[in-house]
């Protein structure tokens, strides 16, 4: 039945698609997010304006199945969700759910889960973080980025410092002492070697899983003020499925290219 209601959806999607001869505003991050979505050092390898990575991929798949056009900008990350609340711009890319968030916006299905770790600076801790659970890390200094979500952590937010922009800020922060650890997803710092900045080959940046944490999902967020987006995300949602559809192996494949 509920192959019925999707494949419903999705022809219903298809059937619509001659309306949509307009552009679908899509904002991202600043940074990087590999290796999801990130700015290629090859021209040959875009695929969308000067960005690659299989968020990247999914979302051009379905701008070409819905028939509509896609315009893709790079904002702060604040700022994105920000347009996107505001209708200004009608989906945002990468987004994890929180229940703060989910007062704000519309997601869509969830296309990848990714995994939690904990990064710290070696030669502050030789013998490893004393804990990683949430509890003992309130003891510590930990930082993160501008708007992003670390509810899935299970730590009090509000006790980061996330005063920076980039994952070289983290970085940087924890080589000069400003904090203790950062939280990131261990597919994304892999990612990082395909733009040319491998972290994780630095040894002197450690890291460990978060057993304890909640495995995020990446969605779209959907703006509630935009007619144009609510009016597709029926589709949209029938086009994720579809492109994790092939086969398990192709699917996972995606989530980690």
């Amino acid at each position: 039945m509920q192959l019925n209601r999707s494949l419903a959806a999705w022809l219903a999607g298809l059937a619509l698609a001659p309306a949509w001869a307009q552009t679908i505003n899509v904002c991202t991050e600043v940074d990087d997010f590999p290796p999801f979505n990130f700015r290629s050092l090859r021209e040959d390898k875009r695929i969308v304006g000067d960005s690659r990575g299989s968020s990247i991929a999914m979302l051009a798949q379905i701008a070409t199945s819905l028939q509509f056009n896609l315009q893709l900008q790079r904002l702060p990350w604040a700022r994105c969700m920000l347009a996107v609340e505001t209708g200004r711009v009608d989906l945002a890319l990468d987004a994890y759910y929180d229940r703060e968030r989910a007062r704000r916006f519309d997601f869509s299905q969830p296309y990848a889960r990714l995994t939690p770790h904990i990064f710290y600076y070696r030669p502050r801790f030789p013998d490893g973080l004393p804990s990683t659970h949430p509890a003992a890390l309130a003891r510590l200094a930990g930082c993160g980025i501008r708007g992003y979500s670390y509810a899935h952590y299970g730590v009090n937010e509000q006790q980061l410092d996330q005063k920076a922009d980039t994952h070289e800020q983290l970085v940087e922060k924890l080589k000069t002492g400003r904090c203790d650890y950062f939280f990131e997803e261990l597919e994304v710092m892999h990612g990082f070697a395909l733009t040319g900045r491998n972290f994780l080959a630095d040894p002197m940046l450690a890291t460990a899983p978060m057993p304890d944490a909640q495995a995020p999902q990446l969605h779209l967020l959907v703006s509630r003020r935009s007619p144009a987006a609510q009016q597709l995300k029926p589709a949209i949602d029938a086009a994720i499925d579809k492109w994790l559809a092939p086969s398990a192996p192709a699917a996972a494949a995606r989530r980690v290219r």
